[in-house]
């Protein structure tokens, strides 16, 4: 699969779902995604408060850039238009990448996130990503599901408490070797 030379592009059909790559056309539609999860789901984002639109272009940005760099394989999910899933993958060391995979509320539940990771593995594996490491709060049972479910492991002695939003949660980390 090819980002901007490095790897093809991922294009897959899912009756009405296409998952594909982000692509600079889509700055609008993920703005909308990102308040929509912000909003469902705030211990999910990494944003102190609630993103502002210069967050979500700096974010769209430094996504952009990584894709470019082939540092960075970031895949969503997308009907009629509108974002329904994303799955990020960024390179942290030369052989293992950081997964952040999330779905809106009403399309949970469809196999989305498994699609996404699916794909992303594939576009991972081709720069040379080889183990991929993922941060779940403890108390979040559908991505814990969601993990296991994939081959995911989880990594023993790696759990940490966070602060998120001023409170504090227990987090996970999970690993898969590619």
């Amino acid at each position: 699969m090819e980002v901007s030379g490095v790897t093809k592009p991922a294009h897959v059909r899912y009756g009405a779902i296409e998952v594909r790559d982000l692509k600079p056309g889509d700055l609008d539609a993920l703005s909308e995604f990102i308040i929509q999860i912000y909003a469902e789901y705030p211990t999910a984002m990494w944003f102190e408060s609630r993103p502002t639109s210069r967050d979500i272009r700096m974010l769209f940005k430094y996504k952009l850039m990584g894709m470019a760099d082939g540092k960075v394989v970031d895949i969503v999910a997308v009907s009629d238009g509108a974002i329904l899933g994303e799955c990020e993958i960024a390179e942290i060391t030369n052989d293992t990448g950081y997964l952040g995979v999330i779905v809106k509320k009403e399309a949970q539940r469809e196999g989305i996130a498994t699609m996404l990771m699916e794909c992303a593995y594939g576009q991972a594996r081709h720069i040379g990503l080889k183990r991929i490491i993922a941060e779940v709060v403890a108390e979040n049972d559908g991505a814990r599901r969601l993990f296991s479910k994939n081959n995911y492991a989880l990594a023993a002695g790696e759990e940490r408490l966070v602060s998120i939003g001023g409170k504090e949660h227990e987090l996970l980390v999970f690993e898969k070797r590619l």
